[in-house]
């Protein structure tokens, strides 16, 4: 069975809402894979974790909400953003405030959250995804984990809260990074921010950007003087 390459898989409907979702695991003891030949001759495709499995994703979102479809056209801060996972949409997140961190040269960061609401208006079927992740841009256009993240990950946060309502990231060391500014971490490299399973999930939602009057996204920072 040599020339078999692999096998792809994907689902088929004929609602007008679009294709479904559906998780299948390929590694559980009740998963098989059995070509019948022959009339009474079986043959066991043999699938395990040396097999190569990837999930392909399209996104077509020319449907969307209003809401969405403008957020995908706006590149100014926006009141409004999106996750979706499934290797869906991510938000941009920029750290603009320079004055503010200059303010901080001289004091000790003892606690800096990153705080994002979620907007209850856009519920879905998949549920709001489980955590999200932030990854920043360098200088040289790769993308590397914070800081916080490398140094404790448990600790660096991005779980949904129990009530569903918002994700909080501790950030101390990467706001310090850019308090220092020594050229390793600059102001202007863009954070991304997405759902940490964005291949294997399929939850998404709308989060409140920098620029919502009511609940934005921001950093809340406790310090103390040297």
């Amino acid at each position: 069975m040599s020339y078999v390459k692999g096998f792809y898989f994907q689902p088929v409907t004929q609602s007008s809402q679009g294709e479904g979702f559906a998780y299948i695991n390929l590694l559980s003891d009740n998963s098989r894979l059995v070509m019948h030949y022959n009339d009474t001759s079986t043959y066991d495709f043999n699938i395990n974790t040396s097999c190569v499995r990837i999930n392909m994703f399209n996104h077509d979102y020319n449907t969307a909400s209003p809401d969405l479809t403008s957020s995908l056209n706006d590149t100014e801060n926006e009141e409004i953003s999106f996750l979706h996972s499934a290797a869906g949409l991510k938000t941009i997140i920029r750290v603009k405030d320079n004055d503010k961190l200059d303010s901080l040269a001289n004091k000790g960061i003892n606690r800096a959250q990153l705080q994002i609401k979620i907007h209850p208006g856009f519920q879905n079927t998949y549920g709001v995804p489980d955590q999200l992740t932030i990854i920043y841009e360098e200088n040289d256009g790769n993308y590397d984990y914070l800081t916080d993240y490398k140094a404790n990950s448990e600790h660096f946060g991005g779980s949904v809260s129990e009530d569903k309502s918002e994700y909080i990231f501790n950030i101390p060391l990467h706001i310090q990074e850019l308090v220092k500014n020594d050229g390793t971490i600059e102001v202007d490299n863009n954070l991304f921010l997405f759902p940490l399973k964005n291949r294997t999930t399929a939850g998404h939602c709308a989060i409140y950007g920098g620029n919502h009057p009511e609940y934005p996204m921001q950093i809340k920072i406790i310090t103390s003087d040297y």
